[in-house]
């Protein structure tokens, strides 16, 4: 079995757990959140941890990457205490039916999950029908039984604070992104309008953009300083400049409440123009980092990503002459995709010189249209643990590419180094001669 690409991320703070604890504490329930993506705890040590808490009932969210490690947990879980065991979370929403077949796992909360899980709490402790809660998935007899989608929550500023009290917050590493430390990151919408076929982010909060007010927002980023002492942000959600009116608001109340940081977000490249991009800049906005995915427009039709790669140029011309750093993400090894097509996209990263730069590896997501795609025409060479596909056609297979990968960031980090503007920067930088030995050392690393 072919390795997986995913590397381990930034661990920023939960959010979606601390929402629905937020959520329960609110509403008189008594909640502890283990983070042990951050933490790292020994599953035993995690295992006389939740026994020293004497829950009612144990939750886990997870994502295609810890699915596994969720489902070993949950099943040391259930043999050391017998309580209700709840899953959440992406994997458990798009794979209910598959994880439900674990006699250990009692319950799926179906996407967004604060009120669902409210109600499921509620009717676990006194022990009342669960058939009429919407957006829960359950065991009865031998069958699973799926109780109906839930209506979203279309007033989100209802929501209470995510109750970030209950993480570690000072152990989350420091993200290089934000020029200034600490910076935490805050999410401030759900749902998504656009159509990108590799994505399968409608089945947990829809197709509708929802939106926490400005306000909300605004009193947020405040705790946020006040409390943590944060000094930048991270805006952490894929289409932040859709409601231009409301990051404008947002960027007006950065000013007049004189909050003292720098903040980053993500976007489309159809999604910003100069005066939204001026008035970003001017409430310290650092960065944007746009999903521009392939440097072949055939590539883009291909995936229904809805733009074009000279939009992906204008909005990084945009973006410097606000003097706004940009970040592209692009993506190699999509069923249809060409060696020619792939050479575009490596062409365009070079042209382009972001400031930062990720070449990502095509992975078939539960169930995102491209992958049942996938799956039908059988253009794959495995399916593994997670239920994650690995692309395999006429013109590569996850092998090759991981070596394209790896070509490609090499060939782009040594066309970025060679250029005068780079090296004299990186030289003016040098504090230290440990500083100039790693930069010699760097430069051979690429050159060799």
């Amino acid at each position: 079995m072919a390795n997986s690409p995913f590397t381990e991320g930034e661990k920023l703070p939960p959010l979606g757990l601390a929402y629905l604890a937020a959520v329960l504490r609110k509403n008189g329930y008594e909640v502890s959140i283990i983070d042990n993506y951050l933490e790292r705890i020994p599953e035993d040590n995690v295992i006389k941890k939740i026994k020293r808490y004497n829950p009612s009932m144990v939750g886990l969210t997870c994502t295609s990457t810890t699915y596994l490690s969720s489902l070993h947990l949950a099943k040391k879980v259930k043999e050391e205490m017998a309580i209700p065991i709840i899953f959440g979370g992406p994997h458990p929403t798009v794979l209910r039916e598959r994880i439900l077949q674990h006699p250990f796992v009692d319950f799926i909360v179906i996407g967004e999950g604060e009120h669902t899980l409210l109600e499921l709490v509620g009717k676990i402790l006194t022990r009342d029908d669960k058939r009429d809660i919407k957006g829960i998935m359950h065991r009865k007899a031998n069958d699973t039984v799926f109780t109906g989608s839930r209506p979203f929550i279309q007033n989100l500023d209802s929501l209470p604070h995510p109750a970030l009290e209950l993480l570690p917050m000072a152990k989350y590493p420091r993200t290089e992104v934000c020029s200034r430390k600490p910076a935490l990151s805050i999410n401030t919408s759900r749902g998504c309008t656009f159509n990108c076929s590799f994505c399968s982010v409608h089945s947990i909060w829809g197709r509708r953009f929802r939106y926490f007010s400005s306000s909300w927002v605004l009193d947020e980023i405040e705790r946020l300083v006040d409390t943590y002492g944060a000094k930048g942000i991270y805006f952490r959600e894929d289409n932040f400049t859709i409601n231009s009116k409301r990051v404008t608001d947002i960027c007006n109340g950065i000013l007049e409440r004189h909050l003292d940081l720098v903040w980053v977000c993500e976007s489309r490249v159809d999604l910003v123009y100069p005066k939204l991009l001026e008035k970003m800049k001017k409430a310290y906005c650092e960065t944007i980092w746009f999903g521009a995915e392939s440097g072949s427009q055939r590539v883009l039709n291909l995936i229904n990503k809805g733009i074009t790669v000279e939009q992906t140029k204008k909005a990084v011309n945009m973006c410097r002459k606000t003097k706004i750093k940009v970040g592209l993400s692009f993506m190699i090894g999509i069923p249809g995709e060409t060696m020619e097509d792939m050479k575009k996209t490596l062409k365009l990263a070079k042209e382009l010189d972001p400031d930062y730069c990720w070449f990502n590896i095509f992975i078939g997501i539960p169930f995102s249209p491209l992958y049942n795609q996938i799956v039908e025409r059988k253009q794959y060479s495995h399916i593994d643990e997670a239920f994650l596909v690995y692309v395999k056609t006429e013109e590569f297979d996850y092998d090759l590419i991981r070596g394209i990968q790896e070509m490609f960031e090499r060939e782009y980090v040594r066309a970025k180094v060679l250029k005068p503007s780079y090296i004299a920067r990186k030289l003016l930088n040098i504090r230290s001669p440990l500083e100039a030995f790693r930069l010699v050392r760097d430069f051979t690393r690429i050159l060799s």
